[in-house]
């Protein structure tokens, strides 16, 4: 059989990018530049399980470019809302599943590395990253 090219066990598939990728020409998500695009940067814990008393946000809302800063709580106290699932099955006897409640900021406790508790929004990418440091 030998090693040829295609979509064969050993063979090299065609892609339909490389090209564009090579001569520099793709276009990416973050080349898009708008009026008045502002960035958004998450602030993820860094602990597993841990209860969150008081998120200290006074810093992050001086630095310059800094638009807002949002919490769990200003999610809670907004009435933001919960994100829900894209498909409710039924259960066997016909009622809704149960959703628990799900913010998209935690406001009370992490259950997880990288459960996020803020979001930085600023004029620049860098400024947001910063202020989320």
């Amino acid at each position: 059989m030998g090693n040829s090219p295609g979509n064969k066990i050993g063979g090299s598939p065609k892609s339909l990018e490389d090209e564009i990728l090579l001569k520099g020409e793709a276009r990416f998500i973050s080349d898009i530049k708008r009026p008045k695009l502002l960035y958004a940067e998450f602030l993820r814990s860094d602990y597993a399980h841990a209860r969150i008393i008081e998120i200290d946000i006074s810093a992050a809302q001086e630095m310059p470019g800094v638009v807002m800063v949002l919490t769990g709580k200003d999610c809670r106290e907004e009435s933001f809302g919960s994100i829900r699932p894209f498909v409710l099955h039924k259960r066997e006897d016909g009622s809704e599943m149960f959703v628990p409640e799900n913010l998209p900021l935690t406001d009370s406790k992490v259950v997880f590395v990288g459960d996020p508790i803020a979001v930085i929004i600023a004029d620049t990418k860098y400024q947001a990253v910063e202020a989320s440091e």
